[in-house]
């Protein structure tokens, strides 16, 4: 729906078309509008502070599905648009990180309301409210969603979080998405640059392993980031090889371990 397909001078007279049936593309990720909404549009609940209005949800849901059903130019490449939707850090991780409509998303923590139900309350009315079955009736709803995109990078890595609050979140907001999207599976935790031999395999114990300890019962599937660095202050660092299939290998093997199954992988970036 990005306007960049038609906008401006283009070498083809059809860019959509050369490009996904030209070249068998097919489009993945979305991190975008669910957070676009949520940080410009979305209205607080006069009733509930910290949570999204469902009102304001369902009306912004309606209005982008009928902008969809009127673009029937679309409607023939949804087969290429198997959706992965994921939130952004900020606002969806509760700690008062106002979005621009001036509200933040509840820090609320008791056993009725645990960390992060406030976000996967959100998380999980965008995706019943936007998305219908296709065509006239709005896009094809996401099959794939990752609760955040790589917060330990930012608090964790970079900052001073208890990785298990990060992932009794993703339980919370697993939990409250799956209540409005019972079909829908739930993965996480979308982590950047694993080196799970680190500190002789402290890293392991304080991530992958905690987090399955944690949220493992929750998660439908492992969602991973994959990067290698051909170039990186002076060196190539490469993960390919060995080192990823030993990274894969720990984890299948623990998720066979605690929940007698290895859970599948989503590798949802990767590259150099």
């Amino acid at each position: 729906t990005e306007q960049e397909w038609t906008s401006g001078t283009n070498a083809v007279p059809d860019f959509m078309d050369d490009f996904l049936n030209g070249y068998d593309v097919y489009l993945g990720r979305n991190t975008g509008g669910i957070t676009w909404w949520l940080n410009n549009i979305i209205t607080e609940d006069p009733n509930r502070p910290g949570f999204a209005d469902s009102m304001s949800v369902k009306q912004s849901g309606q209005s982008v599905k009928n902008g969809y059903a009127a673009k029937t130019n679309l409607h023939p490449y949804e087969l290429r648009n198997d959706q992965i939707i994921c939130a952004q850090l900020h606002p969806f991780w509760p700690d008062g990180k106002k979005t621009q409509k001036g509200w933040a998303l509840s820090q609320t923590d008791n056993a009725t309301t645990p960390f992060g139900t406030a976000t996967g309350e959100y998380m999980g009315r965008f995706i019943r409210d936007f998305f219908g079955n296709g065509g006239t009736l709005g896009q094809p709803r996401p099959n794939l969603v990752e609760v955040v995109n790589e917060p330990l990078w930012e608090l964790v890595t970079n900052g001073t979080e208890d990785p298990a609050k990060i992932f009794r979140f993703h339980n919370s907001v697993a939990s409250e998405i799956k209540k409005l999207n019972s079909d829908i599976q739930v993965g996480g935790f979308c982590d950047a640059f694993p080196d799970l031999e680190k500190n002789s395999f402290q890293e392991w114990e304080e991530r992958w392993k905690l987090f399955m300890d944690v949220s493992g019962e929750n998660m439908d599937f492992w969602s991973i980031h994959l990067y290698d660095f051909p170039a990186f202050n002076g060196l190539q660092r490469y993960r390919k090889g060995a080192q990823m299939e030993a990274t894969l290998d720990m984890m299948e093997h623990y998720s066979y371990l605690k929940f007698g199954e290895a859970k599948p992988f989503l590798v949802s970036e990767f590259g150099a």
